[in-house]
C-alpha cells in the first residue's frame, strides 16, 4: 500500500493560525472575558491541523482511494478499481490574468504543475498540484518508486 497525504492549508497559514489561536486564547484566559471565544479559537486550530487529502493505492487489491479529511473525519472519498498502472503523468499548466482596480492594473503569470496517475488506457487521476515545480516532482519521484512506475513529463 502508498500512501500520499497533502495538507490543505499550506504550512505558513497552518502556523500563523495555531500561533494566533494560542496567543489570542491566552490572552482571553488572562483577561477573563469573552472566554467561550477560546472554543472557537480551538476549533480553528483543530480544523488547520486536521484538514488534508488522503491518496491511497492499494496495489494487492488493485484499488485506488482518494479522500478528504477535516477534523480526522473522512468527508469525502471515491475509490477506483484498476487493471494496470501506467506510469505518473506531469502536465504544466500556465495562468494568465489581468486584476484591475481603481488604482492600477496588474497582471498576474505562473506556471502550475499537475501531477496524474494514469492507469487503465489513459485514464486518470489527479494526485497533486502546486505552483512550485520540485516540490510537485520530488513528491512524484518518490510515489514512482514504491509503485515502480514511470514519471512522463508533457512539458
Amino acid at each position: 500500500m502508498v500512501k500520499l497525504e497533502e495538507n490543505y492549508f499550506s504550512e505558513t497559514l497552518k502556523w500563523t493560525i495555531i500561533i494566533l489561536g494560542i496567543a489570542f486564547g491566552a490572552y482571553l484566559l488572562f483577561m477573563d472575558s469573552y472566554q467561550w471565544l477560546i472554543i472557537i479559537f480551538g476549533l480553528l486550530i483543530a480544523v488547520s491541523v486536521s484538514t488534508k487529502y488522503s491518496f491511497v493505492v492499494d496495489t494487492a487489491n488493485k484499488r485506488i482511494k482518494d479522500s478528504f479529511y477535516i477534523l480526522w473525519i473522512n468527508t469525502q472519498s471515491e475509490t477506483v478499481t484498476y487493471n494496470i498502472l501506467q506510469g505518473i503523468r506531469l502536465d504544466k499548466v500556465r495562468h494568465n490574468y489581468n486584476s484591475s482596480t481603481r488604482s492600477r492594473d496588474r497582471n498576474t503569470d505562473f506556471n502550475e504543475y499537475i501531477a496524474s496517475l494514469e492507469y487503465d488506457q489513459g485514464k486518470l487521476i489527479e494526485l497533486t498540484r502546486n505552483t512550485e515545480y520540485q516540490v510537485v516532482a520530488d513528491e512524484m519521484i518518490r510515489l514512482a518508486d514504491q509503485l515502480k512506475l514511470t514519471i512522463s513529463r508533457t512539458f
